[in-house]
């Protein structure tokens, strides 16, 4: 928010957007790529899953 005068210049140069390469974005992206490389993200995924499966089920016994 600010004077038309001011943010019309200040559009014209901007290059911050929501995915333009900020340094907490590009962290993410590098600690997602690390995680990838390991080679054992499915294996993860897989665990993680039957353990939320597994905790949901104890608090949440089906209803019958």
């Amino acid at each position: 928010m600010g004077r038309k005068g001011v943010m019309d210049i200040l559009k014209k140069y901007e290059i911050s957007r929501t995915f333009a390469g900020g340094p907490v974005l590009c962290a993410a992206a590098l600690a997602t790529l690390d995680i990838l490389e390991e080679g054992k993200f499915s294996e993860r995924v897989q665990r993680l899953g039957e353990l939320l499966t597994k905790t949901i089920d104890e608090l949440a016994p089906p209803h019958g």
